[in-house]
């Protein structure tokens, strides 16, 4: 910030040490980030702030190439991210689970609908905590958790009038991130599709700007589990999947996502909201695809967040008073919350593309 202050809104803000390490990279490779003179930076301030990082963590450090999941909905074929992202796992699961009702006979945003999702995010998210983590050091069954028949058994567990305790839900019962996220989604005229999620995790991250390149430093290590029964800062809580070890990766909750139909890329969304990025791309999904929504009107739509733990129902203000006491009879502790995730979604139909970038993201900036 310059001198410190905020900027006032229309001020220009120039960061040329950002610009040298941007051009740095761009004509010497990531060489120059994890070995050079960027390296050397970031490890000398991180140091000077009373931290362990070295030079050889730079060096040692290796980005892996993962094949993306796969999955289906109402016909379609849906691309999405997998572990050590949460995200793709857990938005197939639902997908999974509300695939075998016939959403549009629902009013979208009714009790019985929100409920339907809510119990849905529950059973996605209690099993995020128990089984997900970096599948380079745990076996994280993916095979399993978006599995149709387990989508069924699920269906069968969910109960039209009521909600149960936290115990209840998870694949261990069957036998069978207030956030500095973003996220964008590019299609162009070709058809080729982006759907790009990046974060620093909370608000400016760890809140160290390296002088020397501009770069601010992410506190990533927020999404281990640094203890089984106490959350981070979203209340996400993990066990020993998840937990911190040497050149293991986070948990994270990022879900860029494209959807074709027929070979074609049909929808390209993600958002940023930490856990909330999640469920803010499933309602947007089932918007567009069962509800045939506009993409605006699609992004732009109330939504809810249940993330199982803490055991509350996330609602925004748009949700009807009507609808807030019909879930409350069903058993679901409701909490007024605004930005429930920042969704950014393009849609295409062969001939003529559609966007929408999310106004929360703009409010949210005002409110904080």
């Amino acid at each position: 910030m310059p001198n410190g202050e905020v900027p006032k809104e229309g001020e220009l803000i120039r960061q040329p040490e950002l610009a040298a390490t941007i051009k740095a990279i761009a004509q010497q490779g990531n060489e120059v980030f994890y070995r050079g003179w960027i390296a050397e930076a970031i490890v000398d301030m991180v140091k000077n702030e009373g931290g362990v990082m070295t030079l050889d963590d730079m060096k040692n450090y290796k980005a892996v190439w993962r094949e993306p999941l796969v999955g289906t909905y109402r016909g379609r074929t849906v691309i999405t991210m997998p572990p050590p992202s949460s995200g793709g796992v857990a938005l197939l699961q639902m997908l999974n689970v509300v695939e075998g009702y016939k959403l549009n006979e629902f009013k979208q945003n009714s009790a019985p609908y929100l409920h339907l999702l809510a119990e849905s995010m529950k059973h996605a998210f209690a099993d995020r905590a128990e089984h997900l983590g970096d599948p380079d050091f745990v076996h994280v069954p993916i095979r399993k958790l978006t599995d149709k028949n387990y989508a069924t058994w699920v269906r069968g567990r969910i109960s039209p009038d009521k909600t149960y305790p936290p115990a209840y839900y998870g694949y261990y019962n069957y036998n069978g991130e207030k956030g500095s996220t973003t996220h964008f989604s590019v299609i162009d005229k070709d058809g080729n599709a982006v759907a790009c999620t990046q974060t620093v995790n909370t608000r400016f991250g760890s809140k160290l700007l390296v002088p020397k390149v501009g770069i601010v430093l992410n506190n990533e290590i927020d999404d281990f589990s640094i203890h089984g029964e106490i959350g981070n800062v979203y209340g996400l809580i993990g066990n020993q999947a998840n937990s911190i070890q040497p050149n293991k990766r986070p948990l994270s909750s990022m879900a860029p996502t494209i959807i074709l139909s027929n070979g074609r890329p049909e929808i390209v969304v993600g958002a940023s909201g930490g856990p909330r990025i999640i469920n803010a791309t499933f309602q947007t999904i089932l918007n567009l695809i069962d509800f045939k929504m506009p993409v605006s009107a699609a992004v732009e739509s109330a939504r809810i967040h249940h993330q199982w733990m803490p055991d509350r129902m996330g609602v925004e203000a748009g949700v009807a008073e009507a609808s807030r006491k019909d879930l409350e009879k069903r058993g679901h502790a409701l909490r007024s919350q605004s930005a429930l995730g920042v969704v950014q979604a393009i849609t295409w139909d062969g001939v003529t593309m559609n966007g929408a970038a999310d106004s929360r993201k703009v409010e949210r900036a005002r409110t904080e």
